[in-house]
Protein backbone atom coordinates (compact mmCIF):
# COMPACT_ATOMS: atom_id res chain seq x y z
CA UNK A 1 0.00 0.00 0.00
CA UNK A 2 2.60 2.16 0.70
CA UNK A 3 4.31 1.47 -2.28
CA UNK A 4 1.81 1.96 -4.22
CA UNK A 5 1.32 5.80 -2.51
CA UNK A 6 4.59 6.63 -3.51
CA UNK A 7 3.88 5.40 -7.23
CA UNK A 8 1.11 7.76 -7.11
CA UNK A 9 3.29 10.71 -5.74
CA UNK A 10 6.02 10.06 -8.24
CA UNK A 11 2.98 10.00 -11.46
CA UNK A 12 1.97 13.11 -10.43
CA UNK A 13 5.33 14.70 -11.07
CA UNK A 14 6.09 12.88 -14.13
CA UNK A 15 2.41 14.24 -15.39
CA UNK A 16 3.29 18.03 -14.08
CA UNK A 17 6.26 18.28 -15.97
CA UNK A 18 3.98 18.95 -19.12
CA UNK A 19 0.54 20.14 -19.89
CA UNK A 20 -0.06 17.93 -22.02
CA UNK A 21 0.01 14.94 -20.09
CA UNK A 22 -1.99 16.28 -16.83
CA UNK A 23 -3.48 12.62 -15.38
CA UNK A 24 -2.30 10.94 -18.50
CA UNK A 25 -0.08 7.96 -15.80
CA UNK A 26 -3.29 7.75 -13.65
CA UNK A 27 -5.83 7.13 -16.42
CA UNK A 28 -3.01 4.69 -18.23
CA UNK A 29 -3.23 2.70 -14.61
CA UNK A 30 -6.96 2.75 -14.25
CA UNK A 31 -7.61 1.39 -17.76
CA UNK A 32 -4.76 -1.24 -17.58
CA UNK A 33 -6.47 -2.69 -14.35
CA UNK A 34 -9.25 -2.82 -15.42
CA UNK A 35 -8.59 -4.20 -18.54
CA UNK A 36 -6.57 -6.88 -16.62
CA UNK A 37 -9.61 -7.20 -14.24
CA UNK A 38 -11.96 -8.06 -17.26
CA UNK A 39 -9.29 -10.62 -18.64
CA UNK A 40 -9.51 -12.00 -15.27
CA UNK A 41 -5.80 -11.83 -14.45
CA UNK A 42 -4.88 -12.70 -10.98
CA UNK A 43 -4.87 -10.07 -8.27
CA UNK A 44 -0.49 -9.60 -8.10
CA UNK A 45 -0.67 -9.13 -11.61
CA UNK A 46 -3.33 -5.84 -11.54
CA UNK A 47 -1.39 -4.50 -8.88
CA UNK A 48 1.50 -5.13 -11.25
CA UNK A 49 -0.12 -3.21 -13.89
CA UNK A 50 -1.53 -0.33 -12.08
CA UNK A 51 1.71 0.51 -10.60
CA UNK A 52 3.59 -0.05 -13.93
CA UNK A 53 0.65 2.32 -16.03
CA UNK A 54 1.72 4.63 -13.26
CA UNK A 55 5.42 4.56 -13.52
CA UNK A 56 5.82 3.85 -16.92
CA UNK A 57 6.78 7.59 -18.18
CA UNK A 58 9.14 8.95 -15.09
CA UNK A 59 11.85 8.47 -17.52
CA UNK A 60 9.99 11.35 -19.15
CA UNK A 61 12.05 13.32 -16.23
CA UNK A 62 14.83 13.24 -18.04
CA UNK A 63 13.31 14.62 -21.33
CA UNK A 64 14.02 18.54 -21.55
CA UNK A 65 10.47 20.19 -21.63
CA UNK A 66 11.79 22.06 -24.81
CA UNK A 67 11.71 18.80 -26.38
CA UNK A 68 8.71 17.31 -24.72
CA UNK A 69 5.84 20.14 -25.17
CA UNK A 70 7.56 21.47 -28.20
CA UNK A 71 4.79 22.62 -30.92
CA UNK A 72 5.31 20.70 -34.84
CA UNK A 73 7.73 17.77 -35.81
CA UNK A 74 11.00 17.34 -33.79
CA UNK A 75 14.19 16.82 -35.00
CA UNK A 76 16.05 13.42 -35.28
CA UNK A 77 18.05 14.52 -32.44
CA UNK A 78 15.07 15.62 -30.34
CA UNK A 79 13.00 12.61 -31.59
CA UNK A 80 16.07 10.58 -30.13
CA UNK A 81 16.18 11.84 -26.90
CA UNK A 82 12.11 10.94 -26.36
CA UNK A 83 12.59 7.56 -27.54
CA UNK A 84 15.49 7.16 -24.54
CA UNK A 85 12.33 7.93 -22.09
CA UNK A 86 11.81 4.09 -21.48
CA UNK A 87 15.33 3.20 -20.68
CA UNK A 88 15.76 6.11 -18.87
CA UNK A 89 12.65 4.76 -16.94
CA UNK A 90 14.22 1.14 -16.34
CA UNK A 91 17.41 3.15 -14.91
CA UNK A 92 15.73 4.89 -12.45
CA UNK A 93 13.03 2.10 -11.35
CA UNK A 94 15.28 -1.22 -11.35
CA UNK A 95 17.61 -0.24 -8.34
CA UNK A 96 14.70 -0.49 -6.59
CA UNK A 97 14.10 -4.28 -5.81
CA UNK A 98 10.30 -4.19 -5.11
CA UNK A 99 9.86 -2.13 -8.81
CA UNK A 100 12.15 -4.83 -11.03
CA UNK A 101 8.71 -5.97 -12.67
CA UNK A 102 7.40 -2.42 -12.88
CA UNK A 103 10.84 -1.44 -14.52
CA UNK A 104 10.42 -4.42 -17.39
CA UNK A 105 7.23 -2.89 -18.19
CA UNK A 106 8.62 0.28 -18.21
CA UNK A 107 11.20 -0.60 -20.61
CA UNK A 108 8.98 -2.27 -23.26
CA UNK A 109 6.04 0.62 -22.99
CA UNK A 110 6.34 1.46 -26.61
CA UNK A 111 7.84 -2.35 -27.96
CA UNK A 112 4.95 -3.31 -30.57
CA UNK A 113 4.15 -6.73 -30.89
CA UNK A 114 5.68 -6.60 -35.21
CA UNK A 115 8.83 -5.44 -33.50
CA UNK A 116 8.33 -1.96 -34.85
CA UNK A 117 8.32 -0.89 -31.02
CA UNK A 118 11.26 0.86 -29.46
CA UNK A 119 13.98 0.74 -27.50
CA UNK A 120 14.38 -2.93 -28.46
CA UNK A 121 12.51 -3.40 -31.20
CA UNK A 122 10.82 -7.03 -29.19
CA UNK A 123 8.27 -9.08 -31.07
CA UNK A 124 5.31 -10.66 -29.48
CA UNK A 125 6.46 -13.98 -28.67
CA UNK A 126 9.08 -11.80 -26.39
CA UNK A 127 6.23 -10.10 -24.72
CA UNK A 128 4.34 -10.98 -22.13
CA UNK A 129 0.27 -10.56 -21.14
CA UNK A 130 1.12 -7.62 -18.62
CA UNK A 131 3.50 -6.03 -21.45
CA UNK A 132 0.59 -6.27 -24.28
CA UNK A 133 -2.12 -4.59 -21.38
CA UNK A 134 0.34 -1.53 -21.02
CA UNK A 135 0.99 -1.07 -24.74
CA UNK A 136 -2.89 -1.82 -25.81
CA UNK A 137 -3.60 1.23 -23.14
CA UNK A 138 -0.61 3.42 -24.25
CA UNK A 139 -1.41 3.09 -27.82
CA UNK A 140 -4.74 4.16 -27.75
CA UNK A 141 -4.22 6.75 -24.85
CA UNK A 142 -2.74 9.30 -27.17
CA UNK A 143 -5.35 8.94 -29.80
CA UNK A 144 -8.51 8.66 -27.91
CA UNK A 145 -10.11 10.77 -24.82
CA UNK A 146 -10.50 9.09 -21.47
CA UNK A 147 -14.31 8.54 -21.39
CA UNK A 148 -14.92 7.50 -25.06
CA UNK A 149 -15.65 3.89 -25.83
CA UNK A 150 -13.69 1.19 -28.95
CA UNK A 151 -14.85 -2.04 -29.45
CA UNK A 152 -13.85 -4.57 -27.02
CA UNK A 153 -12.09 -6.62 -29.75
CA UNK A 154 -9.99 -4.14 -30.10
CA UNK A 155 -8.63 -3.54 -26.56
CA UNK A 156 -9.29 -7.05 -25.50
CA UNK A 157 -8.06 -9.93 -27.68
CA UNK A 158 -4.86 -9.05 -29.28
CA UNK A 159 -4.00 -8.95 -25.68
CA UNK A 160 -5.58 -12.34 -24.86
CA UNK A 161 -4.27 -14.39 -28.21
CA UNK A 162 -0.77 -13.94 -26.09
CA UNK A 163 -2.48 -16.75 -24.01
CA UNK A 164 -4.59 -18.69 -26.63
CA UNK A 165 -4.45 -18.58 -29.92
CA UNK A 166 -7.87 -18.13 -30.52
CA UNK A 167 -8.86 -14.53 -31.06
CA UNK A 168 -12.71 -13.52 -31.41
CA UNK A 169 -14.64 -10.91 -32.07
CA UNK A 170 -16.89 -8.97 -29.43
CA UNK A 171 -19.30 -5.93 -30.19
CA UNK A 172 -19.29 -5.37 -26.60
CA UNK A 173 -17.87 -1.55 -26.03
CA UNK A 174 -15.13 -0.33 -23.75
CA UNK A 175 -15.58 2.58 -22.15
CA UNK A 176 -12.51 4.82 -21.07
CA UNK A 177 -13.44 6.05 -17.81
CA UNK A 178 -11.27 5.43 -14.91
CA UNK A 179 -13.62 6.69 -12.83
CA UNK A 180 -15.94 4.19 -13.72
CA UNK A 181 -15.79 0.62 -12.26
CA UNK A 182 -13.40 -1.62 -14.17
CA UNK A 183 -16.21 -4.28 -14.01
CA UNK A 184 -18.63 -2.15 -16.42
CA UNK A 185 -16.43 -1.09 -18.54
CA UNK A 186 -17.16 -3.65 -21.13
CA UNK A 187 -20.76 -3.53 -22.21
CA UNK A 188 -23.34 -4.83 -24.47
Amino acid sequence: ARLDRVAEAFAGIVDAKSPFTARHSAGVAAIAEGIADTMGLDAGTRRLLRRAGLLHDVGKLGVSNRILDKPGRLTEDQWAAVRRHPELSLAILSPVPALADVARLAVEHHERLDGSGYPHALLARQLDVPSRVLQVVLADSGTVEFGSSLPCAIVIYPIASARTPRVGRSSRTCSWSPGRSPRRWCTS
